[in-house]
């Protein structure tokens, strides 16, 4: 689990929330694109710096057939990528941590 600033994202109230991106993407996953994606992803400071959290909907049958959820970039609407990595997979729907850096924070 992702823990930013000494708590992890379901602690209190003292983590500095920074914004939120949105929209339609790409999955890459070594310079492949696997498939499109809708992506909502919460980003936080941490003395690191930026990083994010976040759920990805995909097409039907996407995580199923990409297999290996390892080594992933998003590939997000304004053509910027950032890393990565797929926590939960539910059906066509994904959970994610972003490690950073996150563009634009």
């Amino acid at each position: 689990m992702l823990a930013v600033r000494g708590r992890t994202r379901e602690g209190d109230d003292r983590m500095e929330v920074l914004g939120s991106i949105t929209g339609k993407g790409r999955l890459i996953q070594d310079g492949n694109d696997l498939g499109v994606v809708g992506y909502e992803c919460n980003v936080y400071q941490t003395d690191d710096g930026p990083v994010g959290t976040g759920f990805l909907a995909g097409e039907p049958g996407l995580f199923t057939r990409i297999g290996d959820l390892s080594d992933l970039s998003l590939r997000l609407s304004d053509g910027n990528e950032i890393l990565i990595a797929i926590t939960k997979t539910v059906g066509n729907d994904a959970e994610f941590d972003a490690p950073g850096p996150i563009p634009g924070y």
